[in-house]
């Protein structure tokens, strides 16, 4: 019977060689589907560079990283967003544009009116 013996020093060894990937502790968390357009923004730049952190992730892999690391309910908010299409079909950039177009503001006509005349008129 062999006896393997840990050597505390390996992981940096590892490292020396190229062979360590400081990822393995990196977590990204769940997307919040009910955070604003400028913190989802926020969470794509982090993802963007969790992926930059692991090497060979282009394409085909880097959507379905996305898909898995977003959490369930960002993707049933994917899943309906992209309707006729499954989510999976998609590039993650168009997973990214689906996902920023539904949470930009919509701006109303009536609504910039109504503000400029309360701004003019609020002075008089």
């Amino acid at each position: 019977m062999r006896v393997r013996i840990i050597n505390p020093s390996a992981n940096h060894n590892n490292w020396r060689r190229g062979h360590f990937e400081p990822t393995e502790s990196c977590n990204l968390e769940n997307l919040n589907i009910h955070a604003s357009a400028r913190e989802v923004e926020d969470y794509l730049e982090r993802f963007k560079i969790w992926c930059i952190m692991r090497k060979g992730l282009d394409g085909e892999r880097k959507m379905a990283c996305f898909l898995t690391v977003i959490g369930k309910n960002a993707h049933s908010l994917l899943t309906n967003l992209a309707f006729s299409d499954s989510p999976i079909s998609l590039s993650y950039e168009s997973l990214k544009t689906l996902l920023l177009k539904h949470l930009q503001p919509a701006n109303f006509e009536g609504t910039e009116r109504a503000k400029f005349h309360s701004l003019t008129r609020g002075g008089s």
